[in-house]
């Protein structure tokens, strides 16, 4: 009867191990879940971070006075428009507009994006006030 008794606590023991180390490995699954989540989390933050990303489109078929052309048309369309959304679109479709000219000339979106901490550099020292007379 001892050997019962001992037997059955034992089982008990192992059992109750048993159901800790299953909720420990459920909990390792969640701090994982979690864990995975922060980090998409801070990926995406840290792509908004980012900045703008320009990119080059194809331009194979188009002439370089075609191209000036474009230029052309977005300035106006950009000139004209009144809504926010809209000004900003057509800003947009200047910029665009302007690095197809760069690409024509070999002068892709990355080396431009390259040398944009130097633009930033120049605009700290360009403060754009009128100085009263």
């Amino acid at each position: 009867m001892l050997e019962l008794i001992a037997t059955l606590i034992i089982l008990v023991i192992v059992i109750q191990f048993m159901a800790i180390v299953d909720e420990h490995k459920r909990f390792e699954k969640l701090e994982r879940n979690v864990a995975e989540i922060i980090n998409n989390e801070l990926k995406v933050d840290r792509d908004k971070r980012k900045g703008i990303e320009l990119k080059n489109i194809d331009l194979s078929n188009i002439t370089m006075g075609e191209q000036w052309d474009k230029v052309a048309e977005e300035d106006e369309e950009f000139r004209k428009s009144n809504r926010t959304l809209n000004i900003i679109e057509e800003f947009w479709d200047t910029v665009q507009a302007r690095l197809g000219i760069l690409q024509k000339v070999g002068i892709y979106a990355d080396e431009v994006m390259k040398h944009y901490p130097e633009h930033l550099k120049k605009l700290e020292n360009r403060p754009r006030t009128k100085e009263i007379e």
